[in-house]
């Protein structure tokens, strides 16, 4: 089975880049600090020493239980209309939403099969080097409401605001008994 793969015109390429540009600071405002992974001026080191001194801290405290989700097929995951949903709540400007739909409306891909093209609907929308995809994905990440159930309870987070600058608002766990029963992970 060949599964087709979109890459975008040198037009689209450019007028998505120029929404990510306009929308950038928006989005990153909306993001919490945690989120590092496609932030500007934020690396994966923020979040390893702010997991380091949660350890330090539930050494003298309590017992704590650190959650790292991989998220499989993350931007698949994601549908149009939540991501655009999401681009809402973050204040995103309307006029910015609107373009972004009509980038995501009636897109398909054209593969050669014997000499013929074969037009192909695409369903997902995500574009392989799309530069707002991950933009949607952690906009949509944060407008869901967090949290992880483990068998009949559900774990919330809450920031842990006794971190030192700039780690400031960190997650942390509220439940300290799960893990206990050999559960400690979940796939996603």
């Amino acid at each position: 089975m060949i599964l087709p793969t979109t890459d975008q015109s040198v037009y689209s390429r450019l007028l998505t880049k120029t929404l990510v540009n306009n929308m950038e600071r928006i989005l990153d405002d909306y993001q919490p600090v945690e989120q590092a992974g496609f932030r500007k001026n934020f690396s994966c080191m923020d979040n390893i020493q702010a997991a380091t001194q949660l350890i330090e801290r539930s050494r003298e405290y309590h017992l704590l239980l650190l959650v790292f989700v991989d998220y499989k097929k993350a931007f698949d995951s994601v549908e149009t209309n939540a991501g655009l949903n999401a681009l809402a709540h973050a204040g995103v400007p309307s006029v910015f939403i609107r373009l972004l739909e009509q980038c995501f409306s009636n897109t398909s891909t054209i593969i050669l099969l014997f000499d013929r093209k074969l037009r192909i609907p695409i369903e997902r929308r995500v574009r392989q080097r799309d530069k707002i995809s991950p933009k949607l994905f952690t906009a949509a990440l944060q407008y869901v409401e967090f949290g992880i159930r483990l068998g009949r309870q559900k774990i919330q987070y809450r920031r842990e605001e006794n971190l030192q600058p700039p780690l400031r608002r960190r997650y942390r766990i509220d439940s300290e008994q799960h893990g206990r029963d050999g559960n400690d992970g979940q796939r996603t």
